[in-house]
């Protein structure tokens, strides 16, 4: 049992989770990987608890003692909460900052912002206060630098807590490529770590340096600078959305009302033919054509028909060969090459390549619902989530041995499983009431 997480969870919780959840999985002997590990929930006595789960058994490794798990960032920490205060927890559920706070970010360059008394300061991966919450909001650290916000003036300090360039601009961006992007006299301009302004503020928008380059916009046309400032793709592309940023060497930009990509010398590789385009990642681009969505890849040849669905924007980009993307009420997963590995008429909220696995969630009208896991053809598997959505299903209709059958294949999975031996109990209640009437 993980009695750090025990000692940190208020009385009522501790004895109920002593009671109820006696069983954990020591999930580093399992060598699960990031992929491995979701948030899940489960109803107890009065109320509904969190805790992490590993995907491809569907074994606890962080008993249901939350009110809220968040998704685990690139720091591989995922934010927690407790009774409207917040902390962190890492991938092997060890709490890292204990959930104290109005808010808090992810680590970036070992620090992790934090929000006590409307102010923001600073604590190390020790849960130790290294800053203390004076500013009015930061950015993060970003190569050694955080821009902080206090009496309504952005400048940065260093991870010391040391001011570096005074607060002074009306806006500040954190650094990437040694350049960040400060607003002055309602115009942008970038400096460097040292506070020098290396491109004048003229600009009334732009974006952080990728790649070496950065879209800026004056009046309705956007184009591109290099770090030292110099206008290296004239300022040519229009609209309030005329240029993206750069990623693996192409930007998308918007000629004569349309949308293409170009390279780094300003030369058009994919010409302008779509209603939107978005950057590349992993060699594909979402683009729009007549409301309808679809993927591209570098040479510009149509992997996926523009015939998806509009929200199937909310999965913008391959993540790790897989796109999630939606097509006629349905939701479903496509390769790289545009292959449909899965397709389902419930909403898909993620796909675990690595074990074939999709978590999927019923829609009742109003919200999803019911998570359950199923393999690439869309058939139930004996997973715990799967159980526990059955027996709840069986509860609310009344069919009360079938409710007890599943809730008991779920503690063949997690023995001694709280939520499973309370839905038993309720069932088995329910069922003697029915017998007494």
């Amino acid at each position: 049992m993980n009695n750090k997480l025990l000692r940190l969870a208020i009385p009522f919780l501790l004895v109920m989770l002593i009671c109820l959840f006696p069983f954990v999985v020591n999930a580093k002997e399992l060598g699960y990987d990031r992929n491995d590990v979701m948030e899940y929930h489960v109803e107890l006595p009065n109320s509904i608890k969190c805790g992490l789960m590993l995907v491809s058994t569907g074994r606890w490794i962080v008993l249901p003692q939350y009110d809220h798990i968040y998704d685990f960032g690139e720091d591989n920490m995922a934010m927690i909460e407790v009774n409207g205060k917040y902390g962190l927890i890492d991938i092997a559920g060890k709490v890292v900052v204990a959930p104290r706070f109005e808010d808090i970010a992810h680590f970036s360059d070992g620090l992790v912002s934090v929000k006590d008394d409307g102010k923001f300061g600073f604590v190390d991966s020790t849960d130790r206060m290294v800053i203390f919450p004076q500013y009015d909001t930061v950015s993060g650290f970003f190569e050694g630098l955080s821009a902080v916000c206090i009496n309504n003036k952005w400048g940065y300090i260093d991870k010391t807590g040391k001011v570096v360039i005074v607060p002074q601009y009306e806006k500040a961006n954190a650094f990437t490529q040694g350049r960040a992007a400060v607003k002055q006299n309602n115009r942008f301009g970038f400096i460097d770590t040292t506070g020098k302004m290396i491109i004048k503020p003229e600009y009334d928008r732009v974006y952080s340096f990728t790649e070496g380059f950065a879209a800026v916009q004056k009046g309705d046309r956007w184009g591109f600078v290099d770090l030292n400032g110099e206008l290296v793709i004239p300022l040519e592309y229009k609209g309030y959305l005329g240029a993206w940023y750069f990623t693996e060497g192409f930007a998308a930009v918007s000629i004569g009302g349309k949308y293409g990509y170009i390279d780094k010398k300003g030369a058009v590789i994919i010409s302008p033919q779509y209603d939107m385009a978005i950057p590349f990642h992993e060699g594909r681009a979402l683009v729009e054509l007549n409301n309808k969505w679809g993927f591209i890849d570098k040479q510009g040849k149509i992997i996926v028909q523009p015939v998806l669905d509009k929200f199937a924007q909310r999965a913008a980009k391959f993540q790790n060969g897989f796109a999630l993307v939606g097509y006629q009420k349905k939701i479903g997963v496509v390769d790289k090459e545009g292959n449909w590995v899965i397709e389902s008429t419930d909403g898909l909220v993620n796909y675990y390549s690595k074990y074939k696995l999709a978590q999927m969630s019923n829609y009742d009208g109003n919200a999803f619902t019911s998570d359950y896991f199923v393999d690439v053809n869309c058939n139930n598997i004996d997973h715990y989530a799967n159980h526990m959505k059955d027996g709840y299903k069986y509860l609310k209709g009344k069919e009360y041995s079938e409710a007890i059958s599943a809730f008991n294949r779920a503690l063949i999975i997690n023995p001694e499983d709280g939520g499973a031996l309370w839905g038993i109990k309720q069932a088995e209640r329910k069922e003697e009431q029915n017998r007494a009437d």
